[in-house]
């Protein structure tokens, strides 16, 4: 086994941030906007939305380790820490909203509790909340006497040692944190972090009914620290969940005013995704003792470039083809090179090969298309069957590349082919409308790519996404919409190359020769 793909793999395996707690502070990149993400207004929380694998809880741990650093409390809190237990399916938005409030304030004091560094109770205080890990509460008066137990605690700003905290966060300029932390307080100067990871997990937002459970929970931390200004409050939720919210007609979207701008959207761009895995690279090179290299992946990759089958130019920088093919997920990129190194190890390889390339591509691409259907089941539950839909599709201005002319006329007359529900809407055949909405669906998952020229870019062109112009694919503007190529996201095109070698044949088998008479 080669001893240099043994030590990649410490820092490339299943790119959750759980299971990286050793190394994380070493390996986490800070994003650019990270003094925006962490400057919380006052008396309402910070919602930190992203898809699943972006890195919205490697950022949690990372910024959890990086004010303890200077001498704030942190709380930490995941939906297994929180006892949220609601009696029926039907209860109003107020009632759920106050239950919320009592599971976060007990989650709160068991935490407490149980003792966090950098905040000292009285005796009296701490057996109050010792009594909220063994007894529980759920009396109002109660959890008004913990609200005015946890109003004034904290550190006070004159003692946070922000020279650490921006030792820590290499490349985050100490005046930056200073404001941050300062454009977060009023009149209280003494506060401490409340992180709630995956507040998604604390319902099933597949139902609708459900979903109000999740606006509890945000009206909730909103409630806290209006009565308590010392706790700041940083929430992330799934991209999909935010999106299922925003949509829901039985439901609260008179809320979604009220909390847009307090949204941060973590999308990493493919720049990011190569510094994340550069900076692992770098790691395992250390480990091994090797002279930093300008060029890392030269250590544990054969070649410069990987030959890409799937794209017009052959050929790839490493760095390039992993960053393309993680869907601006740092776990996707992470989980690759893990599944190259996996793949390259049993076959007894000193480095990754372009046979682990030609072998692990397939499997990995088939896995995104599953990890696409798991997050978009309940808006379209056929979203597999309309993926391979695009096997053997004629892409008529380049590799896995679509006029806007042809993707109309393809989406169109899909629903010919098999049933398919949008939204619980069943789409038609030959229906615009219906068309449009298939379209902009595809566009918004990322399964399809928006592409115009753009020679500024590094490869002579850019993605529009739908953040930046979410009224793109509609009839309205089907003039702007004919400059624009439609491509299939690279992560997804192995597998539609798997099914066509299927198609052609026969799973790889060779057909039986026909008897002669």
């Amino acid at each position: 086994m080669s001893d240099k793909l043994k030590v990649l793999s410490t820092y490339f395996d299943t790119g959750t941030a759980e299971g990286e707690v050793a190394f994380l502070d070493e390996a986490f990149i800070p994003l650019d906007d990270y003094v925006d993400i962490i400057s919380i207004p006052p008396f309402n929380p910070r919602l930190l939305i992203g898809k699943k694998g972006s890195g919205k809880s490697a950022f949690l741990r990372f910024f959890k380790s990086q004010m303890e650093l200077g001498g704030i409390p942190v709380l930490f809190l995941r939906p297994k820490d929180i006892q949220f237990e609601v009696s029926g399916s039907n209860e109003s938005l107020g009632t759920l909203t106050r239950l919320a409030e009592n599971a976060i304030i007990k989650a709160i004091g068991v935490k407490i509790g149980s003792g966090i560094e950098g905040l000292t109770l009285r005796d009296g205080d701490a057996k109050l909340f010792e009594l909220a890990k063994t007894e529980g509460y759920n009396e109002q008066d109660t959890v008004q006497k913990i609200l005015k137990i946890l109003a004034p605690i904290g550190q006070a700003v004159t003692k946070i040692d922000f020279e650490k905290i921006a030792g820590g966060a290499k490349g985050i300029p100490i005046k930056g944190i200073k404001k941050a932390i300062d454009s977060s307080l009023s009149k209280s100067k003494q506060f401490f972090y409340l992180l709630i990871d995956d507040t998604d997990q604390v319902a099933t937002p597949d139902k609708s009914d459900h979903l109000n459970r999740i606006w509890s929970f945000l009206l909730a931390a909103r409630a806290i620290m209006e009565e308590c200004e010392n706790i700041k409050c940083i929430i992330s939720l799934r991209d999909e969940v935010w999106k299922r919210l925003k949509r829901d007609e039985a439901g609260q979207r008179d809320q979604v005013d009220h909390f847009r701008n307090l949204a941060y959207f973590l999308n990493p761009s493919d720049r990011d995704i190569e510094k994340i895995i550069e900076k692992r690279l770098l790691l395992a090179c250390n480990d091994l003792g090797l002279v930093e290299s300008e060029d890392v992946y030269k250590v544990f990759f054969d070649t410069k470039h990987v030959r890409i089958p799937t794209a017009e130019e052959q050929y790839r920088y490493w760095s390039d083809f992993i960053s393309k093919r993680s869907r601006q997920r740092p776990r996707d990129g992470i989980q690759l090179v893990a599944s190259l190194a996996k793949r390259a190890m049993q076959q007894k390889n000193e480095v990754i090969q372009a046979g682990d390339v030609e072998y692990i591509m397939p499997i990995y691409s088939e896995e995104r298309v599953d990890d696409l259907k798991r997050e978009t089941d309940s808006e379209c539950p056929e979203i597999k069957e309309i993926i391979r839909a695009f096997d053997g599709l004629t892409f008529d201005i380049g590799s896995f590349t679509l006029s806007p002319n042809a993707t109309y006329s393809f989406l169109e007359t899909l629903p010919t082919r098999f049933s398919i529900k949008l939204f619980s809407i069943t789409l038609k055949p030959n229906d615009r409308d219906h068309a449009f909405l298939l379209w902009r669906f595809l566009h918004e998952i990322g399964f399809l790519n928006a592409r115009v020229t753009d020679s500024r870019e590094k490869h002579g062109y850019r993605h529009i996404t739908v953040d930046e112009d979410p009224e793109l694919i509609s009839v309205a503007r089907w003039n702007d919409m004919q400059k624009i190529a439609w491509e299939i996201h690279p992560a997804y095109r192995d597998y539609l190359i798997k099914l066509q070698k299927e198609r052609n044949f026969g799973f790889g088998l060779p057909k039986k020769p026909k008897k002669s008479r």
